[in-house]
């Protein structure tokens, strides 16, 4: 039984979003062959399940496809079916779109969904152009037509603490950094490797806090109110959150609940700031839902480039498809990972799957939507280049206050304010 969702209409089972207009001029050095007919896209996203709602933002990526492919000289037809944030799903769903004749897949967003694609597409030899997912092991298997245009965990966590030094390093004077921190993260694969990270690179970075304590919990769990009052027992200056959006609400809840940081002694360290080092959910829009609960908390991750002429053009259509919705990266590496795979077809001026791979293998893309230098692949098929944003939750928004040369807010709240403090509004 299929039903009907708000973005766009289309039914559970199968989503089909139709083609795009017809390519104009290429802004690109390559001189494309023009192919005889539009190239098939895949998108395998969660729609459903406990990923639904970063899956359905993905989703929004599609509604403003035609316009933005059409700017630029592409064109493709999307194939968009839900994976019920479900790994035997999302491998049914893979051997059901290559079954159905697309030219190449791009998906998802949970690390093990992707993984289990990953698998199908290399044993079929069908390009895969993942967009969102960040297990290392992905991209460590010698896989030949997999491509991953995201970070990695511990390129997300290299580039999460890197920020967080920075951060600490322009403090104004009197102001503290954290001495004290405490590591909560979900126990599913991208979490563990977010923890392997963080454990291998924190004592190289020369940060000025230490991790005294790692929580780790069921992202699917009803409460978190031991987790919460186990990690507030260790008095941190700083937490580290590595979640989802569902339990990132439920986590703040529980901190505002439990006091976090408002019952401790003289001696004991203020709670400072809460900055994820590299993961979804407390810059999700779903989570301001929070209302002032969810302001001044900071997510280091990959983010797109706010300075970017593609990323300006895409948002302001996305703004006038979705006024209600906010644009973010996860709508950014959907968009940027579909306009990867129409520009390589188009390079490759076949719809064959091997020269599709090549044309992957050599692309090399000046201008992107996402912060980093050109888009290209190493020989593993990993994307390379890479960088990411430090965002506090301002005004109800993620703002980039980190780097400099992408800021979008003039300053940055620190120390984060107490949860009945009035500052909060």
């Amino acid at each position: 039984m299929g039903y009907s969702m708000s973005l766009f209409s289309v039914t559970r089972r199968q989503f089909t979003i139709g083609s795009v207009a017809a390519a104009t001029a290429v802004s690109s050095p390559i001189s494309f062959a023009t192919p005889t007919k539009t190239v098939k896209i895949g998108v395998l996203l969660p729609i459903s399940g406990v990923l639904a709602q970063m899956g359905i933002a993905c989703a929004t990526a599609i509604g403003i496809l035609e316009d933005f492919l059409h700017d630029i000289g592409l064109s493709a037809e999307i194939h968009l079916e839900d994976t019920e944030s479900s790994v035997d799903v999302s491998r049914a769903k893979t051997e059901k779109l290559i079954a159905s004749g697309v030219n190449m897949v791009v998906g998802t967003f949970g690390s093990s969904d992707t993984a289990a694609i990953a698998q199908v597409c290399e044993q079929k030899q069908m390009p895969l152009v993942i967009n969102l997912a960040a297990a290392p092991q992905i991209t460590e298997q010698g896989y030949k037509y997999v491509f991953r245009n995201f970070q990695t965990g511990p390129m997300l966590v290299e580039n999460g603490l890197s920020l967080m030094g920075d951060l600490f390093k322009s403090l104004k004077k009197g102001q503290e950094p954290p001495k004290r921190a405490v590591l909560m993260h979900v126990n599913d694969n991208y979490g563990e490797a977010m923890r392997k990270g963080i454990s291998e690179l924190l004592p190289k970075m020369n940060l000025p806090f230490e991790v005294v304590g790692t929580i780790s919990y069921d992202p699917a769990a009803k409460s978190l109110s031991t987790e919460v009052k186990k990690m507030e027992s260790y008095k941190p200056g700083l937490i580290m959150p590595v979640c989802r959006l569902n339990d990132a609400i439920m986590m703040v809840r529980e901190m505002v609940k439990q006091r976090v940081g408002q019952r401790r002694g003289k001696n004991d360290e203020p709670l400072q700031a809460i900055i994820s080092p590299g993961s979804p959910g407390m810059y999700e829009q779903q989570f301001y839902k929070l209302g002032k609960y969810s302001e001044y908390l900071i997510t280091n991750t990959a983010w797109y480039n706010p300075k970017s002429k593609l990323t300006q053009r895409a948002k302001l259509l996305h703004q006038a498809k979705y006024p209600d919705k906010q644009f973010d990266m996860n709508v950014a590496f959907t968009l940027e990972a579909i306009y990867i795979a129409a520009y390589a077809a188009k390079a490759a001026g076949s719809f064959d799957r091997e020269s599709i791979r090549e044309s992957l293998s050599n692309i090399n893309l000046n201008e992107r939507i996402t912060l980093g230098g050109p888009i290209s692949f190493d020989s593993k098929g990993q994307g390379i280049g890479m960088k990411s944003a430090s965002l506090q939750n301002l005004q109800r928004r993620p703002q980039v206050i980190f780097p400099t040369e992408c800021r979008e807010a003039t300053c940055f709240k620190y120390p984060i304010p107490a949860w009945n403090s009035p500052e909060r509004v």
